[in-house]
This record gives C-alpha cells, structure tokens and sequence, in this order.
C-alpha cells in the first residue's frame, strides 16, 4: 500500500477530480474483510490512494479531517446503495428507516435477467390471459405510451403461452409477456423508489453483454422505454472476449443511449482495470469509446488491492493500471460539466434494432444478426459516420421521420436494417418514410418476415424485387470476430457491376455466413451478381423520393474479416495477446458498399467530427457549457499530427486538450480544424 500511494504521488499531475459524475469502483478506507473503528494506517492508506485515483463518491466522516481538508473531499448527492435482497413488499420501509440524503443510483442487481415464463405452469398461463386482456381493454394510445406496442392484440380465450417459435402469433405475444411482466416487476420497484427518494434517484442494474455482446431489445431498450428501470447500465469484461476490439463499448453504449433518450436518462458503464488480464491500452480505448457514445457515470469495478476479492482486482505490480485509472478520471474531471450535462449530437444515420429479429434468433440459437449488426456499425463508425440506434417502435412512433408529437426526434436520413423479421407496422413506416425521401439499405435478411413469422411484402417494392431466396451457408450459429470469423469459407463472390463511387472501380466482396438472390423489377436495377449469374444486389432509385439498397450477404463480416489473422484466440495481459490485438486491415470494398447510400445524401459531408485517420472513434458531446469531442484512438499507433475538423461552431473562449492544454484552431465559417498529436486517447475540451 506505502509503495503503491508512493508512487501515485510520484507521477506528474494533470486534469482534475470529477465535481458532478460519480466515480465509483475506488478502493476506500472502509473493506469488507477488516472493519474499522478508528482510522488507522491501513484505514489511511486506503483512503489516500482512492483520493488520489480520483474517487469523489464519500460519506460524512469517511474521509479523516486532514486529508478531506488537503484533497477537498466533501459528501455530495452521488452514492449508490444496492436493495437487490429487499423484498417489493418491504422496499419502502427499508428505504424509510435510513437516511438516503446522498443516494444518486439504486441497483436492483448484477448481472440479471428479466422476464422468462413456464408454458407447463397454469398460474404463468393464466397471467399471460391476464395481460392480453388488460391490454385489449387500452386504447391504441394509450398501449402505445404505456407498453409501446403497435400491433393488434389477439383474443385471450384462444391465446396460448408457447415458446415454439413455428407458434408465430402465440410466440410472439408469448415473448412481449415475458419481458413486460419483468419490465413491470421492476416498474413496481422503481416507483417505490421514485416515491421514497425521489425521482432525481436512479435505478438501475448492471447487464452482462457476455457471451455475444448482444443488447437485446427487450431488456436493454424496452425496459427503460416502459420506465422499469431509469439507469441504463453494463460493463466491458471485453479483455476476456474474442470481440473485434474495445470500441464494441461503444456499440453497446449506442444501444442504451437509444434506450434513455425517451427521458434523458443517464448511463453507467464498468470500466475495467482488472490485472492480470487488462493493459492500460485497452483500459483507455475502452473507457473512452464509452465516453465518446454518452457514458455519464464513472465505475472502475474494481480498482481495489488483490486482497478485496478473488478475482476483481488490480494486482500491486500493474502501476500502469493503477496510473491509467487516475489518468482517465482527471480526463473526465476536465470535461465534467458538459460530459453530465451535454447529449451526444443526433446522427443523420439509424441501425435497426429488431425485437422481433431478437425473439426468433434467441428461438434458434443463433447470434448471427447481431454479429453481422456489430460488424456493420464497425463500418460506418471507421468511416467517421455518426450511428444512433432506433427501435421499430422508434420507426413507428415517428423517430425515423422526425415525426414524434413531443417534437424530441430529429429524423434520420439513413436508415441500416440487419434482420430477417420486422414488425409489420414498422416495414409500413419504413416503406413511407423511403417515398417521402429516406434511404434505406439492408444486408441479407432485408425483413421479409414479420412478427409473426409469416411472409411479409411491404419492403419488396422498396427494394425494387418481386421475389427473394435466403439461405445460410455454414452451419454455426453462433461467432466472434476473433474466433471463428477468420476461417469462415466464401459461399460465392459478390461482384458490383454498378459503381459505389466514383473514385473506387467495381468492388468485389466474398459471400459470408449467408446467401440471398433476388429477383428485380428492373434488370438495370441489378448492382451486383454471384459467380452463377443471379442477382445478389439491387439498387433502387425509383421509389418516390427515396432509394434502397438490398446486399445479399453480410458486407460487415466481409468488412472485418480480412483484418483478422488466422491465430488461436489466446487471453494475457500484453497488447501483444489475441485478446488485446487491434485490427487494422479491414476491407475498404466492403465498406465503400456499406456506406454507398451515404454518397449521394450529404451524409459524409455532416459528420459532427472528421479526422484525418480513419480509425478514429470521435463524437461531438454538447452542453450549455460548452461541447467535448472525445478521441479514441483504434489505429494501434501514435499519431504524431491528427487534424480534427469539428462541424456546426458556435462562438467559443477556448478549446483545449485535456492531456495537451491549449489548442490552436482555425476555423472556416461554422467549422474549427485543430492538429494535435494523440498516443491512445484524447479529448478537446470547448467553453462557451
């Protein structure tokens, strides 16, 4: 512990203490194994080094008098307290016999599940009778606000509980009961909470992402959309799984920023240090992607000594984890006005978030959709393009359109779609939104399944096909881009015979994990056919204002495929391990066709912030305060002079690096360009 806070001490000093985001996660003078009722040294020790870390999260009199006085820790509003082994029917006495005065998060739990249900069980049945009937007795509007739902509620009498996915209409509403009755357990709780300690207290559980990095719908989006929890919450572990890299952090915060936005909610995301296992490299990008995608509350689970626990803990020899978890809180502390107080800039472009797509491939074991959905969103986000996720509730309550009574959704122009079923009422909205001048492209699956499970013809015309044939080509259902991707064969080859742009030639992308043909209206239409002749593209320009493009593969697994080596996937504590490797040679045919809608619409010409490398992760965060431009750095290595262009200006009294100090900028009418050199990560700091 001496050596540890010596050498803390020892390093040079920049940034500063967060005053409004909680850091939690932080070892503190108090430990589970060795209570305390007078500080001692041991006691001291530990509070000491959390101060110096960066922790801000303290009770009244657990900081001794001098070194409250000499860090300037004082209690603030921002503890968390966990109630999962509290009974509903006891939770407001037991928030009532203590005082909460500083309580900001309540958990409800770790590592959960919601909903689940017994088909054999009489009491589950008749409970799913007993929800189908409450909701028959709604309004459409009033399902819509309460339950989001847009579809019609079938009969109770002759519903039937299910989990047989071939059940169609029964499975389906058999899946909406089981996450609703979750969603409304937790409701109940919530509500306590909101009544006891108000509703500036949030709740919130932590979701694991393992094995796939899968943010169901249900769980991750619906829930905080019905206001069953009000903190959107997960946690990395991502040095453990063979994911593309640590900016899949980003990916899922994107999910919960589209979960809170109905409300505003804030985000808790774990940042992990855990040693062995985690670099500091990785621990930056991590923590950063998370940042850059709207993650308000800090949590370093855990920054504790290897005495804490068996295996959450940060081992005494890695200083360089020790000094990356007080680098990054004083990055934060920089920034913290405008990180808690500022939204991430809406995007022009959407990704899809099926929940029918989810039910049927949970149905089938299978992950594949939101494999190919991650590979996609590597796509874009490599190419500088801002990604906001919508729901097909989203879709039908105006989010896509820009058509939200309450006027909060800007609309998008694009939108990506990665699924092989889609609610029914969605592909109606969709399929308006493409004639009034959206742009839609989807890759194989394209939605012509609805929630039922039945054919569904509205996007064809969209498409510009009458006909389409889908089919698998291997035989695993579930991949990692680290393990298994690399050695999965090509189907056929996809070869363009239409242009993406005018500066590339005809692309040519393998045929990955999936294979569907298509039969078009028009065969000037045709943008790209397999080996045997048969459509395996269709570009439509003609349905009504807008376009559609259809790609009968996964363009995004062809995209990272080639940057994956042939290697075992091997798990260590270097960045020269499998599991820390950062992949850099992806396929740029692939992502010219991914981002071929992006052409031609001005997209690439709004992104909120544009580097001069491409494997920048940035966004622009804004507050009344000012805005904050995250930087992660993707490109496994120093960039001596990055040249960030940040769009849409207002007036400003200065700009800084957090790790730098001050920037120069020039700036051409709305738009400031600065250059500044970045190791891992950075971030530009502008004042108002």
């Amino acid at each position: 512990h001496r050596d540890l806070l010596a050498y803390l001490k020892q390093q040079s000093q920049h940034g500063r203490v967060p005053q409004h985001i909680p850091v939690y996660g932080i070892l503190g003078g108090n430990w589970h194994g060795k209570p305390v009722k007078a500080p001692d040294e041991f006691y001291r020790l530990r509070t000491e080094t959390g101060l110096v870390l960066g922790r801000n999260t303290w009770k009244p009199g657990d900081v001794p008098d001098d070194l409250a006085k000499q860090y300037g820790a004082t209690p603030r509003k921002n503890l968390e307290i966990d109630v999962r082994g509290v009974e509903t029917a006891k939770l407001e006495q037991h928030l009532r016999a203590a005082d909460h005065s500083q309580v900001l998060v309540v958990s409800m739990g770790d590592e959960i599940g919601v909903g689940g249900y017994n088909p054999d069980n009489a009491q589950d049945q008749q409970q799913f009778k007993d929800y189908l009937t409450r909701l028959r007795t709604m309004s459409p509007a009033d399902r819509s606000r309460e339950y989001a739902i847009h579809a019609e509620v079938p009969d109770p009498a002759s519903a039937k509980l299910t989990r047989d996915a071939a059940a169609g209409k029964d499975f389906y509403w058999s899946q909406l009961f089981s996450i609703d009755r979750g969603i409304d357990q937790l409701k109940e709780r919530t509500a306590i909470v909101e009544k006891v300690l108000g509703k500036g207290v949030y709740t919130g559980a932590n979701y694991s992402p393992h094995p796939q990095y899968w943010p169901h719908v249900g769980q991750w989006v619906r829930l905080f959309r019905r206001h069953g929890m009000t903190m959107p919450w997960t946690e990395d572990w991502i040095h453990q799984v063979a994911e593309v890299s640590p900016q899949v952090m980003g990916y899922l915060a994107d999910v919960l920023r589209c979960a809170a936005k109905h409300e505003n909610l804030p985000m808790q995301i774990y940042t992990m240090p855990h040693y062995p296992g985690q670099t500091p490299r990785d621990l930056t990008l991590s923590f950063y992607s998370t940042l850059a995608h709207g993650n308000k509350v800090l949590n370093f689970f855990a920054a504790v000594p290897p005495y804490d626990y068996t295996e959450n803990y940060v081992a005494w020899e890695a200083r360089d984890n020790w000094k990356a978890v007080y680098d990054l809180v004083h990055d934060a502390g920089m920034a913290d006005d405008i990180l808690w107080n500022g939204r991430v800039r809406a995007a022009p472009v959407a990704i899809l978030l099926s929940h029918t797509t989810d039910m049927y491939e949970q149905a089938a074991g299978s992950s594949r959709y939101n494999f190919e959905r991650k590979n996609i969103y590597f796509a874009l986000r490599h190419a500088g393009i801002s990604v906001d996720f919508i729901t097909e509730e989203d879709v039908v309550e105006g989010w896509l359109d820009g058509s939200t009574p309450d006027g909060k959704a800007k609309g998008h122009k694009v939108l990506y779609v990665c699924g092989d079923h889609i609610l029914r009422s969605c592909a109606e909205k969709i399929r308006d939104w493409v004639k009034g001048g959206g742009h839609l492209f989807s890759v194989a699956g394209g939605g012509f399944l609805d929630e039922y499970n039945q054919p569904l013809d509205t996007l064809k015309p969209v498409y510009g096909i009458t006909e389409q044939k889908f089919a698998w080509t291997g035989t695993d259902k579930n991949l990692w881009a680290k393990e298994g991707l690399a050695w999965v064969p090509s189907a056929d080859d996809v070869k363009f015979q239409l242009r993406v742009t005018a500066e590339l030639g005809l692309p040519q992308i393998p045929t990955l994990l999936a294979r569907q043909t298509f039969v078009p209206i028009k065969k000037e239409n045709v943008w790209a056919v397999y080996s045997t002749g048969e459509s395996a593209a269709v570009a439509c320009d003609s349905f009504g204002k807008g376009t559609a493009w259809i790609v009968g593969t996964f363009a995004g697994s062809a995209y990272v495929q080639p940057a994956i080596p042939k290697r075992p996937y091997d798990r260590g504590s270097s960045d020269t391990n499998f599991n820390h490797f950062l992949p850099t040679a992806f396929s740029h045919d692939a992502q010219h066709v991914i981002t071929s809608p992006l052409e031609t619409t001005g997209v690439f010409q709004q992104r909120p912030v544009e580097t001069s490398e491409p494997l920048i992760d940035a966004s622009v965060i804004e507050a009344p305060q000012g805005f904050a431009v995250p930087l992660a750095n993707f490109s496994g290595r120093a960039i001596q002079s990055l040249k960030v262009t940040i769009r849409d200006v207002p007036e400003f009294k200065s700009i800084e690096s957090v790790r730098r100090g001050k920037l120069m900028f020039h700036r051409e009418g709305k738009d400031i360009t600065i250059q500044m050199p970045i190791d891992w990560a950075d971030m530009g700091v502008n004042r108002r």
